[in-house]
């Protein structure tokens, strides 16, 4: 996972479906997770219980962010539907190094921090529907198909190839 937060050119884009079933009553739950409380070296993405989404990447002890982003609200429109999500980032880009795609649209851009990337790797495998310091006891209720982690940052028509109207595609084909 080094790839993701590393300090030699971070490039790197995580794709997903998902169904979300409910919102948290308060506080959020992740989406993915390979920190286990928000700090040390990696990533997460959680839900929020105002229906945004947030995604960080950290390199070190303690608050370290590489980036930050949170979503606008109602980022998850209703827990009836799936959704493709795309998360992209660049570290070498001096501004919108972070970008985050509802639908193959909605894209919302953020700039990265002024801490520099370290070359460690994270302590922790990566988690679904949790961070390490939550598993078992505390599970995002979700659905996620098509998982995918990209070194690079994908294109937008190679995005909008995945995404595919909305019927989706195969990420092996």
């Amino acid at each position: 996972w080094k790839f993701l937060h590393d300090n030699s050119g971070i490039t790197s884009t995580i794709c997903f479906w998902a169904k979300v079933n409910s919102i948290p009553a308060s506080g959020e739950e992740y989406f993915l997770s390979i920190i286990n409380t928000d700090s040390g070296f990696g990533f997460f993405e959680r839900l929020h219980s105002d229906s945004k989404i947030s995604y960080a990447i950290n390199s070190g002890a303690g608050s370290n962010l590489i980036v930050y982003k949170e979503s606008t609200a109602n980022y998850i429109p209703d827990t009836s539907n799936w959704y493709f999500y795309v998360i992209t980032y660049n570290q070498s880009l001096s501004s919108d190094n972070y970008s985050i795609f509802r639908e193959a649209a909605n894209e919302e851009n953020g700039d990265k921090e002024t801490n520099t990337p370290e070359a460690n790797n994270s302590s922790y495998a990566l988690h679904i529907a949790s961070r390490a310091s939550d598993a078992p006891n505390k599970l995002a209720d979700f659905y996620i198909a098509e998982l995918s982690i990209w070194d690079r940052v994908l294109t937008d028509d190679e995005i909008d190839e995945l995404y595919n109207s909305g019927n989706g595609k195969p990420i092996y084909v």
